[in-house]
């Protein structure tokens, strides 16, 4: 009930910023592209992007705790966190597009 009870109080912010629905299109988008790693096996940027995606999370949470913004600010610093895994996740999938006319037959 608690956790119901905050979601209603904060929705109108989350609502007013736009974050609500935009970081989990990004959140998607960068595991599309950690899924598209593992079937082209490149996985080094998408993992790369996951650790960030939590080191980024985690240290804006802490900051905001720490500084007492409340709700908000942790919901923001997740939401920075989704936005770089698929920042860091598609430059992997970049260098993999395209044809190498050399080993054509």
């Amino acid at each position: 009930m608690l956790s119901f009870t905050l979601r209603l109080q904060w929705y109108p912010y989350l609502e007013q910023r736009g974050i609500q629905g935009h970081t989990a299109a990004w959140f998607g988008v960068g595991y599309a592209l950690y899924c598209a790693g593992q079937g082209t096996a490149r996985m080094e940027w998408p993992v790369a992007g996951a650790i960030v995606r939590t080191a980024v999370a985690i240290a804006g949470g802490a900051l905001a705790a720490q500084y007492g913004s409340g709700p908000p600010w942790i919901f923001i610093a997740a939401s920075a966190g989704m936005v770089a895994f698929a920042c860091f996740s598609l430059p992997g999938l970049l260098k993999r597009v395209g044809y190498d006319f050399a080993k054509a037959p």
